[in-house]
């Protein structure tokens, strides 16, 4: 997620502190586009976690941390592949 700074009139009036962009991985995975994660084994576990139901088949990721009433599933475009 990536600060949005608002001026203080605007935060004021109910706007949202963060919005949501895209990263690589569901740019990616929109995509069909290949994904090269490196170095794995540094990673936190909760990361690696998330990473399980993007590597099994289909490839599928929850996105919950956009914000608003519902989730969205974003399931892998055909082609894309991760490497690791």
């Amino acid at each position: 997620m990536r600060r949005v700074w608002y001026r203080e009139r605007e935060r004021r009036a109910g706007a949202p502190p963060f919005s949501w962009e895209d990263g690589p991985l569901v740019t990616a995975m929109r995509g069909g586009d290949l994904m090269l994660v490196d170095e794995l084994n540094l990673a936190e576990d909760s990361v690696i976690e998330r990473l399980n139901s993007v590597l099994e088949k289909p490839g599928l990721l929850v996105l919950a941390e956009k914000g608003g009433r519902e989730t969205e599933e974003l399931r892998a475009a055909p082609g894309c592949v991760t490497l690791l």
